[in-house]
């Protein structure tokens, strides 16, 4: 049986919608791959299937991992979303598929394939977000708006932007991830959201302030002064801090 290849935009929304379809389709469920355009890798003897992105399928979808499975499952499935593995879409199909059969005990299967699959891409995602909640370093620009740029492997965004709208309620502050081409707006006292913007927009309307390179001297001389040269171990400081972490942080520029 050939493959039926759904493609989707390469958003949660968009992977919701395509299993939407799939299941509206009525499609043999050992031919369904899941495949955005970004990884867009065609094959041959396989049908092609195009699927806009609609925001009330995906919401129907998550309502029915929400109810038929559990929530435990439901914010496994939106982590899972967010990783950047062009195999993501096929994992969160196959986990669903399993969880409307056994409920919500699947959670805790995870001597099951599919379930160790979405298991280990949650974790992933989720283990980044806490990184960059930790690492992240904000500048503040010209205008007085904090802004931050970080390149994670993930779509973390989502994840993170709760936690720094509780920590800087009255902040208008923009957090931008290089490779998605994506920010999170926060204007003070309100709620956020998600933006697209390139890499030169960004550094067009957000210039560092004049005092901003004073007080990263002074940050970057905090931070050799309290370490201790002689206890220095850069194999256990890697593995507490990758290196990949360290691009945007102040005191590693």
């Amino acid at each position: 049986m050939n493959n039926i290849i759904y493609l989707c935009e390469d958003t949660p929304d968009g992977i919701l919608s395509a299993i939407y379809r799939a299941n509206a389709d009525k499609a043999p469920l050992g031919s369904i791959r899941i495949r955005t355009y970004k990884h867009l890798s065609y094959e041959l003897f396989a049908e092609y299937r195009e699927v806009v992105s609609d925001y009330v399928s995906a919401v129907k979808v998550m309502d029915a991992v929400n109810y038929q499975i559990s929530q435990e499952a439901g914010q496994m499935v939106y982590s899972a979303l967010l990783s950047s593995r062009e195999d993501r879409g096929d994992i969160v199909l196959r986990f669903m598929l399993t969880g409307f059969r056994l409920g919500s005990r699947v959670c805790n299967m995870l001597a099951l394939p599919e379930i160790a699959d979405l298991f280990e891409l949650q974790r992933n995602v989720n283990n980044e977000s806490h990184y960059f909640r930790e690492f992240l370093r904000f500048s503040q620009s010209e205008q007085g708006i904090l802004f931050s740029q970080i390149s994670p492997k993930s779509n973390v965004l989502p994840l993170i932007a709760p936690y720094f709208t509780d920590r800087l309620p009255s902040e208008n502050y923009i957090i931008f991830a290089d490779t998605f081409d994506l920010a999170v707006v926060h204007p003070a006292d309100s709620g956020w959201y998600l933006a697209p913007m390139e890499q030169e927009e960004f550094h067009q309307v957000l210039k560092k302030d004049k005092k901003e390179a004073d007080w990263e001297a002074c940050f970057k001389a905090f931070h050799r002064t309290i370490a201790i040269q002689e206890r220095t171990n850069p194999v256990c400081q890697r593995t507490h801090l990758p290196l990949w972490y360290r691009k945007h942080m102040t005191e590693f520029l």
